[in-house]
């Protein structure tokens, strides 16, 4: 339950970090840009300032949930556009680099989920996050506080003066006035806003100094501030790590003050030295206290104070035109500025024909249900690998008779030793225990599978650039619709992401993918932990091949394997962040294996080997298995060698028998020696059973 439980908080962690990492950058960029024009153009008008960093903190909040960019088809046909995404990548996992997880992978001793390092920080950011919203919360708590505990104005004067500017600003209802013991003006409460005026400073002030101070907070209102803030007060609670979120913050309260200043001249039609008087009066009472309540004031401090005096001196009322002039400027800036972009080539063909293309995918998936999930679930196999296990759970589901040996025969894995010279490293060592864990293996005979089936495979790989950049907008590019069109048909998805599972469903959450991982015996759809980077889906039936003529093309393939007789390609979509330089399938992998277990420099983790033994036993026992049916289909002068090449197989079970992957030999020389002398002792026997299998070959003529 706990392992379920740390695989899914794992998985979550990967798409909560790409979406912080995503609106930090995007982010940061958009105050970095505001904070420039704002000090490079110190005339700006302070309600512009204002809507510049509106427009700056909502591109954080955005950037964190709206992933898919708009694309726009402005590019010459044919031009390269993976480094012209205006997409955050965020950082992601290769491949290589994520451990697989499971029971199938390491010995259950070792079958623990830990949290990832990002889940770590997913729990610290967590932290974070509950702090700032008790800090808020007891904020909000101290404002209700001194809202209670103040008294109502009663000077008629004052009303007076309230009432007026209510009417100028087209305020609908004036809000209440009270007397508190805060130590500046105050606007607290959203719904019924409530004015604060300093017991102190109300009865050491004249009527006109008064009338500025309500101006300025009936400004407040007219503008709506208080609802405004909510912005950068989630913001701060959602990135309170981030230094520009706090500078972007100081800056926004600065110029919102500054545009209540403004507005608060203009309704009073009092001078700038008069409210300049009034703030300095304001400043000065309030010393060096700060309100640590959910509100809006008059002076925040000194240091803002300084460059309020100076705005003032430069405010100047703005004419109609120029106003509208400012509202299309703002409102193009916030298409442009909020709205995730990427720029792509234009089709070949007339734009009515790739317009024509794009409305009827969209007509197309709009015939698809928001969710679908398919029932009679089958059973996995807990005891195998992964891939086999998934592509024999769905090609029965479908209809088409194949068992697990078969798949893992017809492909090769029931031959291969997989290994990737050069990588991946983990903390200098190379990660033996991802090798027997890739997906390669298995996609390279996919076409040959189908043909001995009888059912087309396809194998549908991601954009290795768009996967990289956004994950989530590439499954919507790529695979979204061959999901929902397999499901609709009947046809579970497998998809790759480290491990196999089998899609049954979708919905509309994140990832939308329901589904099991294939060796689960009993299977228990949840949601899928990752998006993929490729899918494996069933096609229509097609002519089967002859099983005897398959056999002879499966054993060629599998004397290639073990003499590593072709050169591996290197999948497309497979985003390598270590220097691999090749991929071995047989021999040479078992001396590179001897190789890393010479490594007394780089002991790498114990589980790597056990993980290198424990799926070399699985593949060797399908090879014995698969040998020994094949025999029983061909004359005695083909099944002898068959046979034989399947005692030595077998012979490699019982050497496996005898490895010690403890800690303690891992980590000791000679342990480690004595695994190596056993890999090499494994690879002589089955260079006699490769022999075997091509005298099989030759003697079916």
């Amino acid at each position: 339950m706990m392992n379920e439980v740390m695989s899914v908080v794992n998985g979550f962690s990967n798409g909560w970090a790409s979406a912080i990492w995503r609106a930090s950058w995007q982010g940061g960029v958009a105050i970095l840009v505001v904070y420039a024009i704002c000090k490079a153009l110190p005339k700006l008008s302070p309600p512009v300032r204002v809507w510049l960093w509106r427009l700056a903190f909502l591109k954080l909040l955005l950037s964190a949930v709206w992933s898919t960019p708009v694309q726009l088809p402005v590019l010459p046909p044919g031009t390269s556009t993976a480094a012209l995404a205006l997409q955050a990548s965020g950082p992601g996992f290769s491949p290589a680099r994520v451990s697989p997880i499971g029971p199938g992978s390491v010995p259950a001793a070792a079958d623990v989920v830990l949290p990832s390092a990002v889940s770590v920080l997913l729990g610290a950011w967590v932290l974070g996050v509950i702090w700032y919203g008790l800090r808020t919360l007891l904020s909000w708590r101290a404002a209700r506080r001194l809202r209670a505990g103040s008294k109502p104005v009663a000077e008629a004067e004052v009303l007076g003066a309230l009432e007026e500017l209510t009417r100028l600003s087209g305020v609908r209802r004036a809000p209440s006035v009270v007397a508190g013991t805060t130590a500046g003006p105050l606007l607290v409460g959203i719904r019924r806003p409530v004015i604060v005026l300093p017991e102190g400073l109300l009865r050491g002030c004249d009527l006109g100094e008064a009338r500025l101070m309500l101006a300025h907070e009936v400004a407040h209102v007219k503008r709506r501030d208080l609802i405004w803030n909510w912005i950068p007060l989630l913001v701060q609670g959602l990135f309170f790590f981030h230094p520009l979120v706090w500078l972007g913050r100081r800056e926004w309260d600065a110029s919102q003050e500054m545009a209540c200043d403004a507005l608060a001249l203009e309704l009073t039609r009092s001078s700038g030295a008069e409210y300049g008087g009034m703030l300095v009066k304001v400043a000065g009472q309030r010393g060096t206290a700060r309100e640590d309540v959910v509100a809006v004031g008059i002076v925040e401090s000194y240091h803002t104070l300084k460059g309020r005096l100076a705005a003032i001196a430069r405010i100047a009322p703005l004419s109609r035109r120029r106003l509208m002039v400012i509202g299309l400027a703002l409102a193009a800036l916030a298409v442009a500025g909020l709205t995730p972009w990427r720029l792509i080539a234009r089709n070949a063909p007339s734009g009515g024909a790739a317009e024509a293309a794009v409305e009827e995918k969209g007509d197309v998936m709009a015939t698809y249900p928001t969710s679908a999930m398919l029932g009679d679930l089958p059973v996995g196999n807990e005891d195998s690998n992964s891939y086999a296990a998934g592509l024999d759970m769905v090609l029965n589901y479908v209809g088409t008779p194949a068992d697990y040996d078969t798949v893992m025969g017809d492909t090769g894995m029931a031959f291969i030793i997989m290994s990737e010279e050069g990588g991946p490293l983990i903390d200098g060592a190379v990660d033996v225990g991802w090798w027997p864990m890739a997906s390669w293996g298995l996609e390279m005979r996919l076409g040959f599978l189908a043909q001995s089936v009888g059912r087309e495979i396809r194998l549908i790989p991601a954009d290795a650039a768009a996967f990289r950049a956004d994950p989530a907008a590439c499954y919507r590019e790529r695979f979204e619709e061959e999901v929902k069109a397999s499901i609709a048909v009947r046809k579970p998805v497998l998809i790759v992401h480290d491990v196999c599972w089998v899609v049954y469903g979708y919905d509309e959450g994140e990832p939308p993918l329901i589904g099991d991982w294939s060796l689960h015996e009993e299977q228990k759809p949840k949601r899928v932990e990752r998006y993929p980077w490729a899918l494996i889906v069933l096609g229509e039936e097609r002519d089967r091949m002859d099983r005897k003529a398959a056999d002879l093309a499966a054993l060629r393939h599998a004397v290639a394997l073990s003499r590593d007789g072709f050169e591996v390609r290197l999948p497309d979509y497979a985003v390598e962040w270590e220097p691999i330089t090749a991929r071995y399938t047989g021999q040479k992998s078992f001396a590179l294996w001897a190789e890393m277990l010479r490594d007394t420099e780089h002991l790498g983790q114990r589980r790597w080997h056990s993980n290198m033994c424990l799926h070399l036993g699985l593949n060797r026992g399908s090879a014995v298995r698969y040998l020994r049916e094949m025999a029983k289909r061909h004359p005695a002068s083909v099944a002898i060698h068959l046979n034989a090449a399947a005692d030595r197989y077998a012979q490699v079970l019982e050497l496996l028998e005898t490895e010690d992957t403890s800690e303690g030999a891992m980590m000791s020389k000679e342990g480690r020696e004595k695994l190596a002398r056993l890999a090499e002792s494994m690879a002589a026997v089955e260079a006699r059973a490769a022999d075997e299998m091509e005298k099989a070959i030759a003697a079916a003529g």
